[in-house]
């Protein structure tokens, strides 16, 4: 009996720690693939580390979202599922355990540098001020959820020791802020539908909910227009071959922003577009597909 309540209070800690998040931490490789440095012998193992060490302060970050959310995310339809919402795991246990997460992540993050270590500390201070400020906070709470991707690309060009680029750098703020939109697009929308109101601690309302759409949209088609002009850029012909290849990644992206787009227009995509994409058969596709033009491209 005591195995079984240990084995289901790890499944929650898992849980609660969002490991299937860490997927999003692949960014951290991203200033290293685009600069073909990726598996050099010298940047590879403290890319990893970067990886590992921000994975695990992530989920720090998420037990402590979640502990200073407690009473909002009891009210909510979907998040009163989570672990301290529903009492299947304790504040105190969530506090212990994200501290031993944060020392974890420290402790690896040092090897890769110690200002690295203070990105982490900022990630964290950034994470809380969200939680307990800015969220509430008309449009900041978009911003701050978008850079919160890009900070990802930051830290791994800090690891791998490769500048990330203008064109990466702008390509990732549309990108993700197309993305932010849309998460938030779909949890107002889903509040405002069950509740009739606007949501508990957000800022918006539902008259808001075209808006939040033509912004999402205008932002994934501004990205896609970055990633055309990098394609025609100087910068590509030093480091592919045959750059006409790369011109479908274009039509690839716009695809597919205007696809989960259409889906979150028609309350048929889950709460976070990252998720979806991990459940999506169609997206792998895509993505196949897009690796297939770089590496056709080299």
């Amino acid at each position: 009996m005591q195995r079984k309540t240990l084995s289901r209070a790890a499944r929650q800690a898992v849980l609660g720690m969002r490991v299937q998040q860490w997927l999003k931490n692949l960014l951290i490789f991203v200033p290293a693939a685009t600069a073909h440095r990726v598996l050099m012998p010298d940047v590879f193992p403290r890319v990893f580390l970067a990886f590992f060490s921000f994975s695990v302060c992530a989920s720090a970050g998420y037990l402590i979202n979640d502990l200073l959310d407690l009473k909002a995310d009891r009210r909510h339809p979907v998040k009163r599922n989570r672990p301290f919402a529903s009492g299947a795991l304790s504040p105190r246990f969530g506090a212990i355990l994200a501290a031993l997460l944060f020392l974890t992540a420290a402790g690896f993050g040092n090897l890769v540098s110690p200002r690295f270590v203070l990105f982490l500390c900022g990630y964290l201070v950034l994470t809380a001020a969200y939680s307990l400020v800015l969220k509430q906070v008309l449009v900041a709470d978009i911003f701050l959820l978008a850079f919160f991707y890009t900070f990802r690309i930051l830290l791994g060009g800090e690891a791998a020791g490769v500048p990330v680029s203008f064109w990466l750098a702008a390509f990732s703020t549309f990108f993700f802020f197309s993305l932010a939109v849309m998460k938030r697009f779909i949890e107002v929308r889903l509040l405002v539908e069950r509740q009739a109101a606007a949501p508990e601690r957000r800022d918006y309302r539902a008259q808001d909910l075209p808006m939040l759409g033509m912004w999402g949209a205008a932002s994934g088609c501004a990205s896609v227009v970055v990633l055309a002009l990098y394609i025609n850029s100087e910068e590509v012909t030093r480091l592919y071959r045959h750059p006409a290849f790369l011109w479908p990644v274009c039509l690839a992206v716009l695809f597919w922003l205007c696809r989960v787009w259409m889906l979150a227009n028609r309350d048929e995509l889950p709460y976070d577009p990252i998720v979806f994409a991990v459940k999506d058969w169609r997206s792998y596709v895509i993505g196949a597909f897009v690796a297939g033009a770089f590496f056709l491209a080299l």
